[in-house]
């Protein structure tokens, strides 16, 4: 956030924006914090009806066709017979003529979907089937027994987070970047791949992934490969040393305030992702130092128009590889995950703000309180958190906003700004309207203001 900005809008939040109830509790003024929101906002009419989703889960019912010798199914985002790295959406052990339930997280725009059946001989059996049916059965093929090398890449999301809830933040949701995938093994369990990509905030965030739908005593276990973990690598001691604590030990599974199971990922974003040079630092309180948001070529001044913010010098940045965790969540007997998806996922950051712990997390999910009571209003605003439907996403570099736009006195695009500000395919067109530009984040439209 602007430095300005964020001391003028701080005192604010807490002068006018949030009245004291105790010494502990505080209660939203709505209509203040909604002027607070218009004024900082760097769209200046968001859709009052927007819910900030670029897809949604889906459910379908498959059965396998018979005399093909299926041991595998893979459910893809395109034909695999005419694209170098369809998308595996959603995958499963089948046999012929089994009647399998699946769950796959599908962007607005897929209206088809190919289905690629393996053999005990590795070699497809490939058809397909139109999103609107939702109980699909095959009896025309696009080709049978063929042999396949393509079929690898798993279906990822990016999940993009704003440290400074519930302060408006700067936009550049690089707070904190996770992107995450998934893959079933077996019919118990579970595998998440997350990755912590960049880490843009100024102070310690937690993280965390509430598994929804789920209750905590359905969950066995979680493990990962030789206890690997974001809280350690190097020579760092087993655990940050933290200036408050989230979780309240050591535990990969938690248990939610709604008995739901969580994974705590990290105590600390910096400390997750940082080297062994900048432990003394994180741990002594200096400075921390922005992580994988700030590029040589992005190091010049902005537009006239947010000029009072420079983006942050190398000295206070630094380039790092991205840090990969696979958490294993087994099942107990009997727990129906067949319909499990990157849906069922709820990634959140917890940040401290005014002594009280603010749990950050998808649109709709902002109201989950996970792990802490806080008060978040339905003011109509820029959300904290983005989901991205992509797992190879560009996020903004340090201080650029996502993409903004702007009316004239008129009610006509006055301009739109940002790294994805193409117009027709812009994150400002879909923050004015949620049925436009719903492709926005395909389209980089200024590649020198995205990471």
């Amino acid at each position: 956030m602007r430095n300005v900005s964020k001391l003028f809008v701080g005192g604010f939040v807490l002068c006018t924006l949030l009245a004291t109830s105790s010494c502990h509790r505080f209660r939203f003024d709505p209509d203040a914090y909604q002027q607070i929101m218009e004024i900082e906002s760097i769209v200046d009419s968001v859709d009052q009806h927007h819910n900030w989703q670029l897809g949604g889960t889906h459910q379908y019912t498959v059965t396998a066709p018979k005399g093909i010798g299926a041991v595998k199914m893979y459910v893809l985002s395109e034909n695999p017979l005419r694209t170098d790295e369809p998308v595996i959406m959603a995958q499963a052990d089948i046999s012929d003529g089994d009647v399998k339930k699946i769950g796959t997280y599908l962007t607005n725009d897929i209206t088809r979907l190919y289905v690629a059946f393996r053999n005990r001989e590795g070699t497809y059996t490939v058809t397909s089937f139109f999103t609107n049916n939702l109980k699909p059965e095959f009896y025309n093929f696009l080709a049978k027994n063929v042999e396949l090398t393509n079929i690898n890449k798993l279906q990822a999301m990016t999940y993009l987070f704003e440290e400074e809830c519930p302060v408006p933040g700067d936009y550049d949701y690089n707070d904190v970047v996770l992107r995450i995938s998934q893959e079933p093994v077996g019919n118990r369990q579970i595998d998440l791949h997350v990755t912590l990509s960049a880490v843009g905030g100024t102070k310690q965030m937690a993280g965390g992934i509430r598994l929804m739908g789920y209750n905590y005593n359905s969950v066995e276990s979680i493990t990962t490969d030789n206890g690997d973990s974001f809280n350690k690598g190097g020579t760092k001691s087993d655990k940050p040393i933290e200036t408050y604590q989230v979780w309240p030990d050591e535990n990969l599974l938690q248990q939610s305030r709604d008995n739901e199971p969580l994974i705590a990922i990290f105590e600390d974003a910096h400390w997750a992702l940082s080297d062994d040079e900048d432990v003394t630092s994180i741990v002594s309180g200096e400075k921390r130092k922005y992580y994988n948001t700030v590029k040589a070529s992005s190091n010049t001044e902005k537009e006239e128009s947010d000029s009072e913010s420079k983006t942050p010098s190398v000295e206070t940045s630094k380039t790092l590889p991205e840090r990969t965790v696979t958490y294993h969540i087994l099942f107990k007997e009997g727990t129906d995950i067949s319909d499990f998806s990157l849906g069922k996922l709820d990634p959140f950051i917890v940040e401290s703000y005014m002594d009280s712990r603010w749990e950050i997390h998808g649109y709709r999910q902002r109201h989950a309180q996970v792990l802490f009571e806080y008060t978040m209003t339905d003011v109509r605003a820029l959300p904290w958190a983005l989901i991205i439907p992509d797992g190879d996403f560009r996020y903004p570099v340090e201080g650029r906003h996502i993409g903004f736009g702007k009316h004239d006195v008129n009610g006509k695009d006055a301009g739109l700004f940002g790294p994805y500000a193409e117009p027709g395919h812009s994150f400002g067109q879909w923050a004015f309207s949620m049925n436009q530009s719903t492709d926005w984040y395909l389209h980089l439209f200024n590649e020198n203001e995205a990471y």
